[in-house]
């Protein structure tokens, strides 16, 4: 069994990663939005920042608030900004910053820039089934466990053994694509979603997709579960 990694910010140390987490999250949610967080929590952020993959861009001409705002993307998380001395701003990962999680590895990209590239079709399904099964206390029917959810837990998954891994994975054997070849785009400043820079890429997985994938709507309890059952095995 691996050992655990002992996670050190600043003054403080924490036993693991998921802790050091915890911790963060609870700056994260203890603040109303586009409040400059205080200086305690600035100093300990500050610190965490440094262990961003990305840092010297993230941070730029300078630190001089950090403020919660909603992702920019879905609006649903609660997301770290930095606003700069010369007036710019950008958003950053405490996830990254935990994980040391370098955003341009070539596989990741290249499963981030997919995931984009089907956002559409993942956001009409789940719309589309919210229409057509909600009943009048807005639940449905998670598709996995058959039990009743409220429309706020749903979410799309695919069903197994056609799992999103497999799709993307399938997908560079059948085309014989090598991610590290690939150029990517969406690392500016306050820009959410990687992106396959050749438009071409981008439609033509989006049409594997289409035509591949057995998409399901289930709890967000049950996709959390799902992923900790797949990591662990």
């Amino acid at each position: 069994m691996a050992q655990r990694q002992t996670i050190n910010i600043g003054d403080k140390t924490f036993k693991t990663k998921a802790e050091s987490k915890e911790f963060i999250k609870t700056i994260l949610n203890k603040y109303e939005l586009l409040t400059p967080i205080d200086t305690i929590d600035f100093q300990f952020i500050s610190e965490l920042l440094k262990r961003h993959p990305e840092y010297e861009r993230k941070v730029g001409s300078g630190i001089n608030v950090i403020v919660i705002k909603m992702d920019g993307n879905w609006g649903k998380t609660r997301c770290f900004h930095i606003q700069r001395t010369d007036g710019t701003e950008t958003d950053f990962s405490y996830i990254n910053c935990i994980d040391n999680d370098t955003s341009r590895e070539p596989m990741r990209m290249f499963k981030q820039s997919a995931r984009s590239a089907i956002e559409e079709q993942i956001v009409s399904h789940l719309s589309r089934y919210l229409n057509r099964n909600i009943d009048s206390n807005n639940n449905v029917i998670c598709q996995k466990s058959l039990k009743e959810i409220h429309r706020d837990q749903a979410t799309v998954d695919h069903t197994p053994p056609i799992t999103f891994d497999k799709i993307l994975t399938d997908f560079l054997l059948i085309n014989s694509i090598e991610p590290s070849q690939i150029e990517y785009i969406g690392f500016g400043d306050n820009e959410y979603n990687k992106q396959f820079r050749d438009e071409k890429i981008r439609i033509e997985f989006a049409d594997y997709h289409r035509q591949v994938a057995k998409l399901r709507v289930i709890s967000r309890h049950e996709n959390l579960t799902q992923k900790k059952k797949n990591f662990d095995g």
